[in-house]
């Protein structure tokens, strides 16, 4: 991630969501300008790997929710309002 600090720099001063024609002609010049280094970077495969385990952690989580909330239910009898 070293080799793009500067098309981090750069991409850090335009906006994504510009006010102006001129400012979001900037963004998309900075975008393109900065494209090939970035994807060369992030098509990585650890990059992959970390957005894999990124998903399944997030599946941990969900499911572990869910078997908690389920089993608390279960347990106990329904409650009138």
């Amino acid at each position: 991630m070293a080799q793009l600090k500067p098309q981090h720099n750069a991409l850090s001063h335009v906006s994504s969501k510009p006010s102006s024609l001129a400012s979001y002609q900037r963004f998309a010049d900075t975008v393109l300008e900065t494209y090939d280094a970035i994807w060369a970077e992030v098509s990585k495969p650890r990059w992959a790997n970390a957005k894999f385990r990124l998903y399944c952690g997030k599946k941990r989580v969900v499911a572990g929710f869910w078997s908690k909330g389920l089993s608390a239910n279960t347990s106990s009898e329904p409650k009138m309002a």
